[in-house]
């Protein structure tokens, strides 16, 4: 476990070996913020499916690099901000479970397609995606595929967006287990949109479209 309550930059590697294993990151209050990386790949290791790196606590885990860590990543509270397109490594077959009461974040002020990881909701409640800088009007964060069941995605724009300005956030092939909420929210008199690549539906489940965007 790594914690800290207050700013930190850090950097660190999960072992290689055979078996399971687990980095647990903690934050303590909401302001807290925890930033992973100095220099490029400042995270790594792994041997793949076994591994899990978990983001708890109310604050801020920002990646502001590339990392080259192959594992699995379990977003579980606060929010985790991604400077880089590769800040959760550059392998996309690793899983991003992102639990209700936490939020993934882009933080880039260009249009970005960041790694393709799997997202799959976890828990009972609302998790959401978040567009965290633009310095533009339009620009887009492009993740992997969805997966979601009886929870709500809040789809938004962060305060350092500019007011009034276009943003978008896409999404790759979406399926459902349960009966989805999608609340997309505009960024004043700018529009939020959420593009799914595609979706699947099937029988007993159903998706609910919120929000003004």
């Amino acid at each position: 476990t790594l914690g800290y309550n207050n700013a930190f930059q850090g950097a660190f590697s999960v072992s290689t070996a055979v078996g399971v294993h687990s980095v647990k990151i903690a934050t303590v209050i909401s302001n807290d913020v925890f930033t992973i990386g100095i220099d490029a790949n400042d995270v790594t290791g792994g041997n793949g499916t076994d591994d899990t790196v978990r983001f708890i606590g109310p604050g801020i885990v920002r990646f502001d690099h590339s990392s080259n860590y192959i594992g699995n990543w379990s977003l579980e509270g606060g929010t985790t901000q991604l400077g880089n397109a590769a800040s959760l490594g550059a392998t996309s077959a690793r899983t991003i479970t992102l639990a209700t009461g936490a939020t993934l974040a882009g933080r880039l002020a260009a249009d970005t397609t960041f790694t393709a990881n799997p997202i799959t909701i976890s828990g009972t409640g609302t998790a959401t995606i978040q567009h965290d800088r633009s310095l533009g009007s339009g620009v887009v964060y492009t993740f992997g595929t969805l997966g979601i069941g009886s929870q709500t995605l809040d789809i938004n724009s962060a305060g350092i967006v500019n007011n009034n300005t276009n943003y978008g956030i896409k999404l790759g092939a979406t399926t459902l287990s349960g009966n989805a909420v999608f609340n997309v929210a505009n960024n004043g008199s700018g529009t939020g949109t959420l593009t799914l690549a595609s979706i699947t539906s099937p029988a007993g489940t159903s998706l609910t479209k919120n929000g003004n965007g």
